[in-house]
């Protein structure tokens, strides 16, 4: 099983440049393998291997629900999120006769949990990673070069659109990787950003090129989740918590969070060392990763992030819209990332604004009401 492969106990012993690093402390227990994590407004989903788990993070006691099981003989593998889809990447595995049967994409709506889950997009391959913008999705998938053998594989980057009905794969890059799992991914801005696990590297790909390429953006030890924020992408990056500026990758990476409390031990000889994240997520000035043989989301404050700054910058702005554009004014930052929602929660436009460049297209828009979020932080009405 792909997944079991992976989910092996890995020694990490880093040496780093320690600038402003807080230890984690508990924020949730009580998760059986959890691995990757998305935020919706305030609510924290989080991946198991057989269970999606919500946080209620307003809550004041932030208790872990399921909201979805996987069906018998498959397995959780990565997903993502689009307003109230989660998009989920799953590997059909029959345990009792070590047989793989292939992955799939599926879609499971939040906001309505007693519909069953659908079936998006099927393949012979395993599915190891999935990012989107809005309802196109970029996944990593595995060809087999020596089946039924897990090795030797060459990881493609495909892209689908999620919004049609049985949709087709279209390949953007043949060979990502043909030595590394690719773990954590996440779009932005045209730029797809891999953990190439094996590797030790992050990979980028710039996907609006008409012949997109791979790009080493940085190496590190034992990369697993991304998420990004502004211009920093954070990384989970053994017992560490890393942010790089990716406008300004020379001037190297900060530790901004550190696992110094939960230990794991090593199956080879018994020795115990720092338990390793999984992912991590970022809300205000908080980060949240996982720690998955513990069974825990643990929390942890970036220090070099001022939330009482941004959210007196955010206190300045005010929208201007006509039937054609909607303009955000008083913006201070070089950027913003900006997202537009209808009513019922689906994304409609995502784009990048700055103090030069402020205004967005709304001309194909249906004329209502949309919400506007600006870098997940503060939220908009306005009616076209």
């Amino acid at each position: 099983m792909k997944i079991k492969l992976l989910s092996l106990f890995f020694v990490l012993l880093l040496s780093n440049t320690i600038y402003s690093q807080t230890n984690t402390t508990d924020y949730a227990s009580g998760l059986t393998d959890a691995t990757y994590l998305k935020m919706n407004g305030t609510d924290m989903y989080v991946l198991g291997s057989q269970n999606i788990y919500k946080i209620d993070t307003a809550a004041s006691n932030p208790t872990p629900t399921v909201i979805y099981t996987v069906p018998s003989g498959f397995s959780l593998v990565h997903f993502t999120i689009n307003a109230n889809l989660l998009y989920v990447a799953l590997e059909n595995y029959i345990a009792a006769t070590e047989t793989f049967l292939g992955g799939k994409i599926i879609a499971v709506d939040v906001n309505n949990l007693s519909n069953p889950a659908q079936d998006i997009y099927t393949t012979s391959e395993y599915i190891s990673s999935v990012t989107n913008v809005g309802a196109t999705l970029y996944i990593t998938a595995e060809t087999l070069l020596n089946p039924p053998s897990f090795e030797p594989f060459m990881t493609h980057l495909d892209v689908i659109d999620a919004s049609v009905a049985s949709p087709t794969a279209q390949t953007l890059v043949t060979n990502v990787t043909n030595t590394s799992v690719i773990g954590g991914s996440v779009y932005d801005n045209a730029i797809v950003y891999l953990s190439s696990q094996d590797d030790d590297e992050i990979l980028s790909i710039n996907v609006s090129q008409a012949v997109p390429t791979v790009t080493t953006f940085q190496t590190f030890s034992f990369s697993r989740g991304l998420f990004k924020l502004n211009n920093e992408l954070y990384m989970s990056n053994g017992s560490l918590i890393k942010k790089i500026d990716v406008t300004n990758p020379s001037a190297g990476s900060n530790s901004v969070a550190v696992n110094a409390a939960y230990q794991d031990t090593n199956p080879n000889d018994g020795s115990l060392f720092f338990a390793n994240f999984r992912d991590v997520v970022v809300v205000g000035n908080t980060i949240y990763a996982t720690l998955k043989n513990q069974g825990k989301v643990v929390q942890a404050v970036d220090t070099t992030l001022d939330t009482k700054d941004f959210n007196n910058q955010l206190s300045e702005i005010s929208l201007y819209n006509n039937q054609n554009q909607v303009s955000v004014n008083g913006l201070t930052d070089e950027s913003y990332n900006v997202r537009i929602y209808s009513l019922t929660g689906a994304e409609m436009i995502e784009q990048n604004i700055s103090p030069d460049e402020n205004s967005i297209d709304i001309s194909q828009l249906s004329n209502g009401m949309y919400l506007l979020t600006i870098d997940d932080q503060q939220t908009y009405k306005f009616a076209k």
